[in-house]
């Protein structure tokens, strides 16, 4: 029966959105503008029809907007009469891969009392057409007469301040959404043969795709289109940037480059001792200077050495004025017990360097053999990419002869400044949280735990989309990063960013009771304008490192379990009075299981 159902980029789709109502946090006059939106395919073929239009009567575009609304009491419900919008997508697209993300974009504007001035963008919100992760979920087994989707909701419109991006709620739409199969008669023939005629550029006689295509931006798959020699060129890259595409390594005895390079550095030794944060951990810096705190992870398709054999590699890191001055690195890592391409070290390195020349400094980081001190990559980071006090995890990329695929170094880098910034708007800096250790002993041992910490807004939907999902990963965004010349645009901190902004800690040992003794600082914009709301929650979950770094990626999947802390204004209370200003405890926090309802274990953990 399942061959019967055609595959989705093979469906020509429609997508019904209706708002029953809205409300906004301040009175006024109110539109909003809803487009359909997919960078990799642009708005070609996509029409739109209001309410309960005939088929035949819609306009081909891909944006539509409301009547106009006057809220007068705050507490009032608003109800459009173009509230009913239906998009027409055509095939392909939407498609099962990595790239074709299609989400509408509803925009929020505001129009002041005189009627011939313009309006104001207050606010936005979206939501993911396809593929979709949370509910709704979308059965791709759906036939023509039945939905992909069909469900119910609220969604928040969040609003920008000009200052520094920190988004807050402005207001909030209920909605109803469908999504299924194009079922009009007449126009379906004039909406099947849009993907087609994006490729004979000769059709000129066909008016309503050809203006269309030229507003188009030149699209990222290049098999729609006809010179398909050109847009062969950069395929390579853009295969080898996502890890999850690679499918399979092998470890190859290819010796690096020309003349081997050594280095003076040499790695630590005792592997079994637990690498954690230093007693002096702050998050930040001493006056005057700049700080890098650098997690060394693990890499992957790491060289041969120059004889053939498997390095034991070890990760040495300082700045570039250090190179230049010859002088030693300010912390290495261990090496693994045995030799291999495929290291895995989590241990955590704290560099230092003068702030006044920090922006025109860089990070190098390098990788060596330990027994023979051969250089097998080095990677050179410019330290004013890093924009302060965020968490960058990143995947370094360096492509060479010896590693076709590129040599890969997993990495997580904060920037710390001497003081921390205060947005006039709130009345903190930020949140810390400092995790301790497991109460009890763990009674199945998994091995050592990566702790991943993060504030959500909405803790009820995030514990039953994603907390409860199995199997499921930690949405831990890597940023790759090409070397030798990185772009600044890899180091872009988005302000919408799926599952928040997870922080990551080292790897807790020994096993039976693993110690953490790590400190995160919550400091974004966006956790600081959702922190102490009714709905916000402190989430912490556990990973097996074991399993962290494979052959193919760095991703972490599959938690044994998590933790919780409401952030209300109980919470906010404890933390402002006057026994709590340095710090709250919290002694037994359980350890839910993810497949189950039961309590694993409990943990120390502290805020302030």
């Amino acid at each position: 029966m399942a061959s019967s159902v055609p595959s989705i980029q093979d469906r020509t789709l429609n997508f019904d959105f209706d708002i029953l109502n809205a409300q906004f946090n301040h009175n006024g006059r109110y539109f909003l503008k809803l487009s359909v939106k997919n960078p990799m395919f642009g708005v070609d073929g996509i029409s739109v029809r209001l309410n309960d239009a005939e088929p035949g009567q819609e306009k081909d575009e891909a944006e539509e907007q409301t009547d106009i609304v006057e809220q007068t009491d705050i507490d009032a419900l608003s109800t459009f009469q173009n509230h009913k919008f239906t998009f027409l997508l055509p095939r392909g697209f939407c498609k099962n891969d990595e790239q074709h993300d299609v989400f509408l974009l509803l925009e929020a504007f505001s129009l002041p009392a005189d009627s011939s001035a313009a309006g104001h963008k207050v606010g936005e919100a979206k939501f993911a057409i396809y593929p979709r992760t949370n509910a709704p979920r979308i059965n791709l087994k759906a036939k023509h007469h039945e939905d992909l989707y069909n469900y119910s909701g609220i969604m928040t419109l969040l609003r920008t301040l000009s200052t520094e991006s920190i988004s807050m709620h402005c207001g909030r739409i209920k909605y109803h959404v469908s999504f299924h199969d194009n079922r009009d008669k007449a126009p379906q023939p004039p909406r099947q043969p849009t993907p087609p005629v994006r490729q004979p550029q000769p059709r000129t006689p066909t008016p309503p795709p050809q203006p269309r295509r030229v507003r188009t931006p030149t699209p990222s798959p290049p098999p729609p289109r006809e010179p398909t020699p050109p847009p062969r060129e950069p395929t390579p890259p853009r295969r080898e940037e996502p890890p999850s595409r690679l499918d399979f390594h092998v470890e190859s005895p290819v010796p690096t480059d020309g003349p081997a390079r050594r280095t003076t550095d040499s790695a630590l030794g005792d592997w079994q001792k637990p690498g954690m944060y230093d007693s002096g951990f702050a998050h930040v810096a001493v006056p005057g200077k700049t700080e890098l705190y650098v997690i060394l992870h693990g890499a992957r398709n790491l060289p041969a050495l120059e004889d053939g054999r498997q390095p034991l590699p070890f990760v040495a890191v300082k700045t570039r004025s250090d190179e230049l001055a010859n002088r030693p690195a300010q912390g290495t890592t261990r090496t693994p017990m045995q030799a291999t391409h495929l290291p895995w070290w989590e241990e955590g390195v704290n560099v230092v360097m003068p702030e006044s020349g920090a922006q025109d400094d860089a990070l190098m980081l390098t990788v060596a053999d330990s027994p023979t001190k051969q250089v097998l990559v080095q990677y050179e980071l410019p330290v004013h990419h890093l924009k302060p006090f965020h968490q960058y995890h990143l995947e370094l990329v360096k492509h060479s002869k010896a590693s076709k695929d590129g040599a890969r170094l997993y990495a997580t880098v904060i920037r710390k400044h001497s003081v921390l910034p205060r947005h006039p708007t709130f009345m903190y800096c930020g949140l810390e949280v400092f995790l301790r250790a497991m109460e009890r002993p763990v009674e199945n041992p998994v091995g050592p735990l990566v702790a991943v910490a993060r504030i959500v807004p909405d803790y009820h939907n995030y514990k039953e989309d994603v907390l409860m999902a199995s199997p499921r990963s930690a949405n831990v965004t890597l940023m790759t990063v090409t070397f030798p010349s990185p772009h600044p645009s890899s180091f872009i901190v988005p302000q919408h960013q799926k599952g928040g902004y997870p922080q990551v800690s080292l790897a807790a040992r020994p096993d039976e009771q693993p110690v953490w003794n790590h400190s995160y600082l919550f400091h974004h914009s966006r956790d600081n304008a959702t922190i102490f709301s009714p709905t916000s929650a402190l989430v912490i979950e556990y990973y097996p490192a074991s399993s962290v770094v494979s052959e193919s990626s760095w991703h972490m999947r599959s938690p044994i379990g998590f933790s919780s802390i409401l952030l209300d204004q109980d919470v906010y209370h404890a933390l402002t009075s006057e026994p709590g200003r340095l710090g709250v405890r919290v002694d037994g926090l359980l350890i839910q299981v993810c497949i189950s309802s039961s309590i694993l274990m409990s943990v120390y953990t502290g805020c302030s």
